[in-house]
């Protein structure tokens, strides 16, 4: 009996459940350094230089039935607000005298205007141009003057 033990042992001593495990290698591959123009913020439609077109596939999927549905009520839903909003500017000149109509309307040019200045300077920015924009800006004594007469 001892002989069978002693066999079995030793068949769990050369098993290779019993052994060490190799250690793992580890090969490090060329450290690629990405120019900081590519790392902006927007990103951009251009393809990265040095990749082949071969590769280029498009992600961007085919709209479906459903998607098309959706952009359809999207865009009907954004022409009835703005409807809304252009009878409720009538209501407002019906109702009112024509000068706060005419605040409403300036006061919606000029955040439209500083929405599009500031768009204009980001773009500008990353294109290495630097804008002065005045268009639409009052000084200081043409603000006053209109104030002394408002009141």
């Amino acid at each position: 009996m001892s002989r069978s033990i002693r066999s079995s042992s030793s068949m769990h001593s050369s098993s290779p459940e019993t052994r060490s495990p190799e250690p793992k290698k580890v090969h490090w591959g060329t450290v690629v350094i990405i120019p900081y123009s590519l790392l902006s913020k927007q990103p951009s439609l251009r393809p990265v230089p040095g990749t082949s077109s071969s590769c280029r596939k498009s992600i961007i999927k085919c709209p479906t039935p459903f998607d098309l549905e959706m952009m359809h009520k999207n865009l009907w839903n954004v022409v009835s607000i703005a409807d809304k909003r252009l009878e409720l500017h009538h209501q407002l000149l019906s109702n009112c005298d024509g000068k706060l109509f005419e605040k409403v309307l300036k006061h919606e040019d000029r955040l439209v205007r500083e929405i599009s200045n500031e768009r204009a300077r980001e773009v500008s920015s990353r294109a290495g141009i630097q804008l002065k924009l005045k268009v639409g800006r009052q000084g200081k004594r043409s603000m006053r003057k209109k104030q002394q007469r408002c009141l």
